[in-house]
């Protein structure tokens, strides 16, 4: 059972684990109660329905792995969202979206992911030592969990734009083999990415219209700062996939151009050997005069010759860089993860910044200051 808890008791942050004390603290005063699933199995549904009472439908989109389009969803008692993350545990070359799936109640909140997603497994831990999270409202809360899961985002686009740099200038300088391939990665990681955000906006904007009753109207601001956000990672990703498409144009052309000069150096070399050649093939080797025919190493120095000449072709087509087995050692960096340490360090940043601004907003300040991390 992969199904924790966390509630105030005493000021104090309590984690539970039995399903009788989280239906002992559903609607204590408490705070807010904040269930949290991490690799949501069928038994765990189950047991969110025997709980919660949530409906059917909603608990089959938590089981589903196919990709689902973000929405949320009224029921009058709870509202259940469908958000997307990026996926920093895929092992795949291009960034995978993460689901996961939010029920909010006027007094508890319970998110559950197929996959352990890393915004929300930071924000859960630091609840642990942080009361003020369960202090406040559970709209508050899942504004939490959705601001924490559009920051997630960023160190990708951050990488991702970091490859960009690498591939535009690898087009340019070094069009190896193997760069096409990276830059369709690209492409298709950004669109990924501007799909899922761009599908999340009406979401948000909905949330930042106060169209539910279970949000509170002070979170209007709030849901709009985030959806700012959203809006911007979403031009970020369109942007990646405009500058991929001039990337392969780029490539495309300096790998012509490279062709061109190859024709024109093999045209120099023809133009000089062809002559001779010519000569050679018409009058032969058959010389009656000929004072190497007499030599006892004639044939061997011929063959020593051949060969070094063989060697010194190879060594300057090497030195020009044709061969492109140094691009495929170059091209295996180019690809997306984002190291455990820099992907913490941004989301406590993040939360920091978080925390100061809702602290300075306290709800009541309407003039704006309080949007923006």
């Amino acid at each position: 059972m992969s199904l924790t808890a966390l509630h105030l008791k005493d000021g104090a942050v309590e984690r539970l684990a039995d399903p009788e004390a989280i239906a002992a603290h559903l609607g204590s005063d408490g705070g807010t109660l904040w269930v949290h699933v991490s690799g949501t199995t069928e038994a765990d549904t189950e047991l969110l329905g025997s709980l919660f009472g949530f409906h059917p439908l909603a608990l089959q989109d938590c089981l589903n792995p196919d990709p689902q389009r973000p929405k949320i969803d009224d029921f009058g008692d709870y509202l259940f969202m469908l958000l997307y993350g990026v996926d920093h545990q895929a092992t795949a070359e291009l960034v995978v979206m993460a689901e996961l799936d939010v029920f909010v109640g006027a007094s508890y909140v319970v998110s559950a992911s197929l996959r352990p997603i890393a915004a929300i497994e930071d924000v859960f831990e630091r609840a642990q030592q942080d009361p003020q999270l369960l202090e406040r409202s559970s709209g508050l809360l899942m504004h939490t969990l959705i601001d924490a899961l559009v920051d997630g985002v960023v160190p990708t686009m951050d990488r991702m734009s970091d490859v960009t740099d690498l591939i535009e200038e690898a087009a340019l300088t070094a069009p190896r083999g193997d760069l096409l391939p990276a830059i369709l990665r690209l492409k298709r990681s950004a669109l990924t990415v501007h799909r899922g955000m761009q599908s999340q906006r009406e979401l948000l904007v909905r949330l930042a219209r106060g169209d539910y009753a279970l949000v509170p109207a002070e979170l209007s601001l709030y849901f709009g700062d985030v959806n700012d956000h959203v809006e911007q990672i979403s031009e970020r990703a369109a942007a990646l996939r405009e500058r991929s498409d001039f990337a392969t144009t780029t490539y495309l052309s300096t790998v012509t151009i490279r062709q061109n000069e190859t024709m024109r150096v093999l045209a120099v070399v023809a133009a000089v050997f062809l002559p001779l050649t010519l000569v050679a093939g018409i009058y032969g080797m058959n010389f009656e005069h000929m004072p190497e025919l007499g030599w006892h190493y004639g044939y061997f120095a011929v063959l020593a010759g051949m060969f070094l000449f063989g060697m010194v072709v190879m060594w300057l087509l090497w030195g020009r860089d044709w061969f492109a087995a140094n691009g495929r050692r170059f091209v295996r960096d180019l690809h997306f993860d984002i190291d455990p340490p820099l992907l913490h360090d941004a989301l406590s940043e993040a939360a920091r910044l978080r925390r100061r601004v809702l602290t300075v907003g306290r709800f009541g300040d309407r003039s704006g200051n309080g949007r923006g991390h």
